[in-house]
């Protein structure tokens, strides 16, 4: 998973009110000397989402890509907004 991949998952799972922006902080920190790992296991592995939130943001998340002709970019640019 790239960068904004990552950033999009974790976008999204704030959005959904399934993390607070403390954690999504945290878990940003942790991520950027953990790359290899997704950030969506960091929010898993700390119990801050459950496996079923992981799936479920994951399946919106492909949804927004569809929207946005499957730009990771510009699907994090509109649900920045």
């Amino acid at each position: 998973m790239n960068t904004d991949r990552n950033l999009l998952f974790g976008v999204l799972a704030l959005q959904a009110d399934l993390i607070d922006t403390a954690q999504f902080a945290e878990a940003c920190s942790v991520w950027a000397t953990r790359k290899e790992t997704a950030l969506a296991d960091i929010l898993v592995e700390r119990d801050w989402i459950m496996p079923a939130d992981k799936v479920d943001v994951e399946r919106l998340l492909e949804r927004k890509l569809k929207r946005h002709g499957g730009d990771v970019r510009a699907t994090l640019g509109a649900v920045a907004d």
